[in-house]
């Protein structure tokens, strides 16, 4: 009788081993499971970030461009207006010399 309940005692002792080994190892493996997928989250939140960087560095080089291309297109119609002035200027100035010089002449004579 004693042989059998130290058995018994010996064989309820193992399984309560093997039990707190299972609920060890379960422990682990979630907390491996957990790692795994915070990781993963971890780099799936780094990849948006850098994207929204990217986007945002495209954003900023493309509005640079267009004010670039507006500053551009701004001095050369300032230009275009400037010769347009000149032009009209020396057209004017050449009537106003023929008129002198028909005034002259006609005084002249």
């Amino acid at each position: 009788a004693e042989k059998k309940h130290l058995l018994e005692k010996q064989e309820l002792k193992m399984q309560q081993n093997n039990a707190e080994k299972k609920h060890i190892q379960e422990l682990k493996t979630q907390q491996n499971n957990a790692e795994r997928k915070y990781s993963v989250e971890k780099q799936e939140l780094k990849l948006q970030q850098n994207k929204a960087e990217k986007k945002h560095l495209l954003e900023k080089q493309e509005l640079k461009m267009q004010q670039n291309n507006a500053e551009k297109k701004h001095i050369q119609e300032l230009k275009t207006q400037q010769n347009n002035a000149e032009r009209k200027y020396s057209v004017e100035k050449q009537e106003l010399k023929l008129q002198q010089n028909k005034a002259e002449k006609k005084h002249l004579l």
